[in-house]
Parts: C-alpha cells; structure tokens; sequence
C-alpha cells in the first residue's frame, strides 16, 4: 500500500514530466544533447565529465603559489 508522500511524489513528477514535455526550451536541449551525443559516438566530440573539485579535492592536489599575502 502507497502512502499518501507516495502518490503525492508520483503525481507531481507525472505533472513534471508533462510540463518538461511542452516546454521548448527543454526539447531544444534534448534535441541538441542527442546531437551531441551522436558527435561523441562518432568520436567527433569528448564527453568532459565532472570537472567541478570540492574543498576537499582542493586540498589533496599540491599547487604552487606565487605573491601569496600572510607567506613569509
């Protein structure tokens, strides 16, 4: 049995998903993403991944400084 956070979740993502289908930039977007992908299978293009770092990942990768104030 489906609780009522349940059916209100599947109703608003069948809702979301109808107003995805309507918009036009959205389908803009999905068609230049399959033409991308295209490119990437014809190995034209590159997928870049995720080249975002978190302050975590900053500080596991040495970098050199230059002109750093407060660094005798």
């Amino acid at each position: 049995m489906e609780s009522n956070i349940e059916v209100l979740l599947k109703d608003s993502l069948s809702l979301a998903e109808l107003k995805f289908n309507e918009d036009k930039i959205a389908q803009a977007f999905e068609a230049s993403w399959n033409e991308f992908k295209e490119l990437v299978g014809q190995g034209l293009a590159h997928e870049r991944g995720n080249n975002l770092l978190s302050s975590s990942d900053c500080s596991s990768f040495p970098r050199i400084s230059f002109n750093k104030a407060g660094i005798p």
